[in-house]
């Protein structure tokens, strides 16, 4: 029976690691929402805030709730019998880890001419295989 009540800790504590890294998208994509992009990714349950206050709006609602879905992490990490230094810590490494993807992701601009190149290296490829 012990045995069985371990396991149900170790899965409910795995849930609530599952639930930071959610949480911690979504709050690391709302916080560079702030400024107008040219593409969203929105949370469908998001979509009536960005019809009604923008973009602005859906920032603020992607940041409030990544850092519910991170609380409620913490609670259910910390209610399980979970040392919650180890959440905390893993939380923030999960934050700078999105950031660092979404700031990758913008700096890779791509120009006219890359574009240009592109097109005309898929175009040969195409005459070479006919």
């Amino acid at each position: 029976m012990q045995e069985k009540d371990s396991v149900l800790l170790t899965l409910e504590k795995i849930k609530s690691f599952a639930m930071t890294v959610v949480g911690a998208g979504i709050f690391s994509m709302g916080s560079t929402y702030f400024s107008e992009q040219t593409e969203y990714r929105i949370p469908r349950i998001l979509l009536p805030i960005y019809s009604l206050f923008g973009n602005i709006g859906l920032a603020v609602g992607m940041v409030i709730l990544g850092l519910i879905l991170m609380y409620f992490a913490y609670v259910k990490y910390k209610k399980n019998k979970g040392k919650p230094i180890y959440l905390l810590a893993f939380s923030i490494i999960a934050v700078l880890g999105f950031y660092g993807i979404i700031y990758s992701e913008i700096n890779k601009k791509t120009t006219i001419e890359d574009l240009k190149t592109s097109i005309e290296k898929s175009q040969q490829k195409r005459k070479a295989n006919f």
